[in-house]
């Protein structure tokens, strides 16, 4: 029973860090693009209410253009992680395989293309260097 609350933990943990660094990321992309383009010009408040707000907006899937998109990468992660035994990998696979059909499904808009990846990369690469202990003990713990 010890093991299930540390891999729910785990779940939590890589999900909330997720959903914080990657919508974090999204924001800067997104108030950045509008600075680039001056499409038009946002007061300082709106602009902090935005990067504070991120994991909120993002959550809600106004960065991904689909309400509540992050639960399908969850969702597939779990289905993922009854086949394999990485957290990790089951992680980075979920990702991969949810923006993916996000992308044939819905599509992006070109710019909106890299911001995710550059998005993606950076926040699994904090996952892992915050998390890689977690990752570590538990992978030892099956041997």
């Amino acid at each position: 029973m010890h093991s299930n609350k540390k891999r729910i933990c785990l779940y939590l943990k890589i999900w909330i860090t997720h959903i914080i660094f990657y919508y974090f990321l999204e924001s800067l992309f997104f108030l950045n693009h509008i600075y680039i383009e001056n499409t038009f010009k946002l007061p300082a408040k709106k602009i902090i209410t935005t990067i504070l707000g991120s994991s909120i907006i993002g959550f809600f899937g106004l960065f991904d253009g689909f309400p509540f998109f992050v639960l399908i990468p969850i969702i597939i992660m779990i289905l993922l992680k009854l086949k394999m035994n990485s957290y990790f990998k089951s992680y980075f696979l979920s990702l991969i395989i949810a923006y993916f059909f996000l992308f044939i499904f819905y599509g992006f808009k070109t710019e909106n293309f890299e911001f995710i990846v550059i998005g993606i990369i950076i926040t699994m690469l904090i996952n892992y260097l915050i998390l890689r202990r977690t990752y570590q003990k538990l992978a030892n713990e099956k041997k």
